[in-house]
């Protein structure tokens, strides 16, 4: 009987890993699902970083200690057109900081929501 106790553990713990699956799936579909949602409120563009390649170099466009700071994230950047991502486009310090960017580096900002 004890093979027959394991085996129940065995199925037991592949059914919990299965679930436990599934459930970080669901919560990772219901973040995601509000950041789009988010983002047709707000009338901003939503993206997926998850799926979306960023270049590292596009990274360091922006400070890590200000994206940090701002929560917001490079995602692409041709010539002068940045392209960034936030979860918070409606963020008064991170707006006044994009503002700056555009100022003082001559950038042209278009806010994605992720």
């Amino acid at each position: 009987m004890p093979g027959q106790n394991q085996k129940k553990h065995d199925i037991h713990g592949t059914h919990e890993e299965d679930v436990n699956r599934i459930l970080a799936k669901m919560k990772h579909e219901s973040e995601e699902q509000q950041a789009a949602a988010l983002a047709s409120a707000f009338g901003y563009p939503y993206i997926d970083l998850n799926i979306f390649p960023i270049d590292p170099e596009t990274l360091r466009t922006i400070r890590k200690e200000d994206a940090l700071k701002y929560q917001v994230v490079s995602i692409q950047h041709l010539g002068k057109k940045v392209n960034v991502a936030t979860p918070d486009p409606q963020n008064e310090e991170l707006v006044s900081f994009l503002e700056k960017l555009e100022k003082e580096e001559g950038y042209s900002m278009k806010i994605y929501v992720c």
